[in-house]
């Protein structure tokens, strides 16, 4: 649509405002003077485009106002740090008439996405959404892309989010020990093969309202492993995603799939009772008698995610080797960083989490809970729960989502025992997820420097997901793009188990690798698939890494220890690209922690 400079009528001016609220990601109340702000910045920017007499269009206008958003951000630039922190509607201050409308306008603009089209087609406590997406190419030109969101609860930017908990407890001589959730119970996994019973990390969904990430993590603690916090802090600067939607590397123009959901991590040092029963949720999901604390080395809680011993095994790794990073706690030696020479110390850096914080101290001089187990009655534990090792479901439906996808939204209750002889135990509860007919390999492509260790393919991808995070929700520590490890999609097909998957994984890397020019790479299983979230699909990740020659001037490559930086700090990857990275190092004897070999540290602490 098209109009004169003399008349920019209600019509045109309502179409500029619906326009530029969808690209902002607002619900388009407007009210007082921000009204009038937008009102006079539409017919603004239609009298300066059209001094030359021709006609001007809804987009032009559009992109004027968007522009107008991006000039007043850089006015404020020095004061956006405080700007963002109050970015919910009604809590921010007005710097020059910036509304919060303008600010996620900036944002959209900035990222160039917008929400073109939205089809919510299922919706409960997970939801599924597509979404066309309007973003900017590479060459700098406009195209759409198609992406399915499957999403749990919550609102704005921290829609679907998670609060992870990387707990330690300490030895009696202060090493580390991992404390996990064992009786962890995914209904998805065992359509792929896998278990339906396995040990998982602590983490809860950002589903209440009046609850901080940090508080709501505090709380799992307590629901699932019955642990008292001694000491806590965060881990990373931005949140991670979990399964982004990443366009991958040999895409086809395909849907991108994944969702919203990003890890909060924190690190903290606890200790548990172990005579105290979790509850669980209280939903049916999680059993007392079959929830309770997992705990064991940190060398031998890396070795069983390696293995797949572990639900979502990846993000459970990454978080439990923040916190050992942070702690100055290096798995490959056994040992802390504080106890070495200052010729090692020297090289230590956490990679973009601070400075270490060495928990032996609380030893010593232990604080006072800051969380404890309340002193209720003692949670009922159920009959059989203990023997719990399938699933059977009561009702269920089959939603087709596009792409292949299915939500599978159903109620279902555990079981003990096998075949006939098998019987129910505990309440039936609900569960929706995701199913998918392909799995996602991160493939780290590297090659060895003498001077600066692995250098790894580190370069822009696509994320559709965090597209919709970005223009729908307003998140303004979420990027579009980011730098990441190569990803190639994996055809299930009929695989089942993990060495059929793992075989098919592998053709589709092989077949990726070519198709990018990587032919004649020498391509390794990194350890075991995961899942990518299991409280949401059945996608598993499968880990390779893929040797190759130094390419002339090593364009697109960084070292393995600037990239888990970045991800860390800077909001770039995925957790699947952060697992691959310590998956490597852990297959070269790498110790990121020190950007040094395992050979070459123990020549230092060698007399």
């Amino acid at each position: 649509m098209a109009v004169k400079l003399q008349h920019v009528d209600a019509q045109f001016a309502r179409l500029v405002r619906e326009r530029v609220k969808a690209a902002a990601g607002e619900d388009g109340r407007l009210e007082g003077t921000e009204a009038r702000t937008l009102e006079g910045d539409i017919q603004a920017v239609a009298a300066e485009l059209s001094t030359a007499g021709g006609e001007v269009s809804v987009d032009d206008v559009v992109q004027g106002v968007l522009d107008r958003a991006r000039q007043a951000w850089e006015k404020v630039n020095d004061r956006g740090a405080a700007f963002l922190a109050q970015r919910e509607i009604g809590q921010l201050p007005k710097f020059g008439g910036l509304h919060a409308l303008t600010l996620h306008a900036y944002r959209a603009a900035q990222e160039s996405v917008f929400v073109l089209d939205k089809d919510p087609v299922f919706q409960k406590y997970m939801s599924a959404e597509r979404y066309t997406l309007r973003v900017k190419g590479s060459d700098g030109k406009a195209k759409a892309r198609e992406v399915l969101s499957i999403d749990g609860p919550g609102q704005g930017p921290m829609r679907g989010d998670v609060a992870v908990f990387a707990a330690i407890a300490l030895a009696p001589d202060g090493r580390p020990l991992s404390v996990l959730k064992a009786g962890d119970t995914r209904a998805g996994r065992v359509a792929r093969g896998d278990d339906y019973v396995k040990v998982g990390f602590i983490a809860g969904r950002m589903d209440k309202a009046d609850k901080s990430p940090l508080e709501i993590a505090m709380e799992e603690v307590t629901e699932e492993v019955g642990g008292t916090v001694l000491s806590w802090g965060k881990l990373g600067d931005t949140p991670v995603p979990t399964m982004p939607g990443r366009v991958p590397d040999d895409d086809d123009g395909a849907m991108s799939v994944g969702s919203r959901e990003r890890d909060h991590v924190f690190g903290a040092v606890i200790t548990v009772d172990p005579d105290y029963v979790p509850r669980g949720d209280g939903g049916g999901h999680e059993v007392a008698g079959l929830i309770q604390a997992h705990i064991n080395t940190a060398e031998e809680a890396i070795e069983e995610m390696a293995a797949g011993k572990m639900s979502d095994g990846a993000r459970a790794w990454n978080a439990l080797r923040r916190q050992l990073d942070k702690s100055g706690y290096i798995p490959e030696l056994s040992m802390y960083v504080q106890d070495m020479p200052p010729a090692v110390q020297q090289h230590f850096d956490t990679r973009g989490l601070g400075p270490a914080q060495d928990p032996r101290a609380l030893l010593a001089n232990a604080p006072a809970p800051k969380k404890t187990p309340p002193p209720s009655a003692p949670a009922v534990v159920e009959a059989g729960a203990a023997e719990i090792d399938g699933v059977r479901a009561v009702s269920s439906s089959i939603v087709e989502v596009g792409a292949g996808a299915q939500v599978v939204d159903g109620t279902f209750e555990h079981l003990a025992g096998h075949g006939p002889a098998a019987r129910p135990v505990g309440k039936p509860y609900p569960s929706q997820a995701l199913a998918v007919p392909f799995d996602a390999a991160k493939t780290v492509v590297f090659y060895l420097d003498a001077a600066r260790g692995p250098m790894v393919r580190f370069t822009d991808a696509e994320r559709g997901n965090m597209g919709v995070k970005v223009a729908e929700d307003g998140a303004a520590d979420a990027a579009y793009r980011a730098k990441d490890v190569s990803e190639f999609r994996v055809p299930v097909g009929d695989a089942q188990g993990e060495a059929a998957l793992s075989a098919q994984a592998r053709r589709a890397v092989t077949a990726g690798l070519d198709a990018v020019g990587w032919s004649g790479a020498a391509v390794k299983t990194l350890g075991a698939s995961t899942d990518a979230s299991a409280g949401q699909t059945d996608m598993r990740f499968h880990f390779f890494s893929a040797e190759v020659a130094p390419p002339p001037g090593g364009e697109g490559f960084v070292p393995l220890t600037d990239a888990l930086t970045q991800i860390r700090a800077a909001g770039q990857g995925d957790a699947g690209a952060e697992n691959a990275l310590l998956r490597l190092a852990r297959d070269l004897g790498y110790v990121p922690t020190l950007g040094m070999f395992v050979d070459d540290v123990t020549a230092l602490l060698t007399p």
